[in-house]
């Protein structure tokens, strides 16, 4: 109930919300990649070295943009 709460508190405490999908499908990570690629100056993307994945797809995103990037990477690409 609290993390509910948490949620509706953070949500009315938004200026805007963008719902790009209603319900889950599994191209919406792809779809809000590219929405935020698309309306952001440029991103901060924390980033573990992996070549598959929605990171690596919003790093690709922002580079076709030719946005500004800063990349922090964390564990050195290690797998555990």
């Amino acid at each position: 109930m609290k993390e509910q709460e948490d949620i509706k508190a953070l949500l009315d405490s938004c200026d805007d919300i963008t719902v790009l999908k209603e319900d889950y499908q599994p191209s919406i990570y792809v779809e809000r990649n590219r929405y935020l690629a698309e309306h952001s100056d440029r991103a901060i993307i924390v980033y573990d070295g992996r070549e598959k994945g929605a990171t690596v797809n919003m790093i690709r995103q922002i580079h076709r943009r030719q946005k500004e990037m800063q990349e922090i990477p964390v564990g050195l690409g290690i797998r555990l």
